[in-house]
């Protein structure tokens, strides 16, 4: 293919993009609107909000303390237990698609077990530099959410806990899609770590291609499928390729599917 033709292709490919996260950003809106989500905001902040959904779409990520070190974290062990327990998920009085989730968890592996150690969100934010940056107070929920626990031991996650390190190779502005150098990844079942293993860049690349082809082959894929063409305008959406829909989804969903042990596995 010809330098022009793939720009050509991925230049479209990104306008459409833009066009399906217009449609994801006043989605998510609605819905923190409609939990409250703006309960300490003022009239101005839905279209901050707004901006931010469009523009921030690269996920900061939780944290784990391991053999000394605090490391950002590509995965969330919490949302299986918010999923099932969705009352006890942390509100935040403010949203930011940067996170989407609504917290920061901090996690420990002690004697071999994935512990939780604190939950964190977003309190306040502080305007600096007249303006043109934003300073965001944390306050633990930990208490909220885990009454009377200082640590809890995560025995409702099974699945990888990916932990990037090093340079970053390629940034991504969605998700958990930006690459790294390298990656240490943990398997888990039931809060036990039972495997932990390094790769570098190219190996994490042939890991996340097994993880989504296994995800492909899955209802929640093509759920995930469904629900995509149905909240993409129709103009945009008769113009998608199979390829780019697919990749869309590849980049989306990269760290949910990468968190997953499939049957075959």
């Amino acid at each position: 293919m010809s330098p022009n033709r793939k720009h050509s292709l991925f230049t479209t490919y990104v306008l459409r993009i833009a066009a399906v996260c217009l449609v994801l950003a006043a989605t998510t809106i609605a819905y923190a609107w409609s939990h409250g989500a703006y309960s300490k905001a003022n009239s101005s902040t839905p279209i901050l909000t707004a901006l931010i959904v469009l523009f921030a779409t690269a996920q900061s990520g939780d944290w784990l303390l391991l053999n000394g070190k605090k490391l950002s974290i590509q995965t969330n062990p919490l949302e299986p237990f918010l999923q099932q327990n969705p009352e006890a998920r942390p509100r935040s009085g403010f949203v930011s698609t940067g996170n989407w989730r609504g917290y920061t968890a901090t996690w420990q592996v002690k004697d071999q077990r994935l512990m939780l150690i604190d939950i964190e969100t977003v309190d306040s934010i502080t305007e600096t530099d007249y303006g043109k940056t934003f300073k965001g107070e944390l306050r633990s929920v930990m208490s909220t959410v885990f009454p009377g626990r200082k640590d809890v031991f995560a025995d409702w996650f099974t699945g990888y806990v990916v932990i990037p390190d090093g340079e970053l190779v390629e940034y991504v502005h969605m998700g958990y899609a930006s690459t790294y150098e390298k990656y240490l990844i943990l398997r888990l079942e039931k809060g036990i770590v039972t495997r932990r293993w390094n790769v570098d860049n190219a190996g994490f690349l042939r890991f996340r291609d097994a993880q989504f082809e296994n995800f492909k082959r899955t209802e929640e894929y093509r759920r995930a499928l469904s629900e995509l063409f149905e909240r993409t305008p129709s103009e945009n959406r008769r113009t998608w390729s199979a390829e780019e829909t697919e990749e869309f989804l590849r980049t989306f969903y990269s760290g949910q599917y990468t968190a997953q042990i499939f049957d075959a596995q």
